[in-house]
């Protein structure tokens, strides 16, 4: 995770989101114990999502009163994994359209 600049990554069952396990989740994990800890008995399972019609004004204040920099894209209909949004995409989302507005 770390080597690609991950802080968080989905847990899938098939294509269904199940949970959510963070660089925190792990650094918890006593070093001894790493070996035989199983995902499913550090992760979050109750993973705040957005769907693909949301706004990403509705995602990033998700983000903000949750206190998460990232936030799985769900199906409405399924619940299928479609993606991951971070707060970084969004800014970069922003400034992409200021710039192309500035040249207007």
């Amino acid at each position: 995770m770390l080597e690609k600049g991950f802080r968080g990554m989905p847990v899938v069952s098939g294509e269904r989101l199940v949970g959510i396990v963070t660089l925190s989740d792990i650094m918890r994990v006593p070093r001894e114990k790493m070996p035989q800890t199983k995902i499913s008995s550090i992760m979050t399972q109750r993973v705040i999502t957005v769907n693909p019609s949301d706004t990403l004004f509705d995602a990033l204040e998700k983000m903000t009163l949750n206190g998460v920099g990232r936030l799985p894209v769900t199906s409405k209909e399924d619940g299928r994994l479609l993606g991951i949004i971070t707060r970084t995409d969004i800014v970069k989302t922003y400034e992409r359209v200021v710039k192309t507005l500035n040249t207007q």
